[in-house]
């Protein structure tokens, strides 16, 4: 997530049918960069990261076995909560609607 001179603040990959190992290597990666970018939100806008409808599913597993405590956030917006540039918890990454529900993938496609 080191390509470009400022820091990435969206990424937008919902809907691709990466499946558990895809996700796991997309949230992996946002992770090592968030953590060695900045302590927490505070320091900047956390990361507004769409990964969900991807066939993921072990959700709950993916997220304990990567994030520490208070790094990601599912960013529910509305009430004076999170957006695009504050996270109302600081958390680094925003992971806005991962745990909605499952889209499966069309017959004809394949799950990486």
């Amino acid at each position: 997530f080191d390509i470009s001179r400022e820091p990435i603040t969206e990424v937008h990959l919902n809907g691709n049918y990466l499946g558990d190992e895809g996700v796991s290597a997309i949230l992996t990666a946002a992770t090592t960069t968030s953590r060695h970018r900045k302590a927490s939100a505070i320091e900047g806008p956390p990361l507004w990261l769409r990964v969900d409808d991807n066939s993921v599913d072990h959700e709950q597993e993916l997220l304990s076995s990567i994030f520490r405590p208070g790094e990601y956030c599912g960013a529910r917006t509305g009430g004076g909560s999170c957006t695009l540039e504050t996270c109302a918890k600081g958390a680094l990454i925003h992971l806005f609607n991962f745990a909605r529900e499952k889209q499966q993938p069309p017959a004809d496609s394949t799950v990486w």
